[in-house]
């Protein structure tokens, strides 16, 4: 696989068949092995995620409610909303806005 940037390997984690440690009639057996996935770890999946959904989230702060905060700033409002939609209606949740939106103006955050 050739990726043009790091994120594009991200996913790519290579599936290693096991070949002395079944019969023949035994069920094919993948190992997935996360060693040599780009960040090491199956959490880099997860983490690709949560930066993904802030970003998406500090975008629409922006935009949708007029609030120029940064990507963090995403990161919880995302969190509170699903914990809004665990807890239901009646319930009050605060998010907090820890930064602004200055130091982002050269980031993908307003790329789109």
């Amino acid at each position: 696989m050739i990726c043009n940037n790091v994120l594009q390997a991200v996913g790519g984690t290579p599936l290693v068949r096991l070949q002395r440690m079944t019969g023949p009639e035994d069920a094919q057996v993948l190992v997935k092995f996360e060693g040599v996935n780009v960040g090491g770890s199956v959490k880099t999946r997860t983490a690709l995620k949560m930066i993904e959904e802030a970003l998406e989230c500090a975008r629409r702060l922006a935009c949708e409610e007029g609030l120029f905060c940064g990507i963090s700033s995403g990161t919880n409002v995302v969190a509170a909303l699903r914990l809004a939609a665990k807890l239901g209606p009646g319930k009050t949740v605060v998010a907090l806005a820890p930064d602004t939106g200055e130091r982002y103006f050269s980031t993908p955050l307003l790329a789109k």
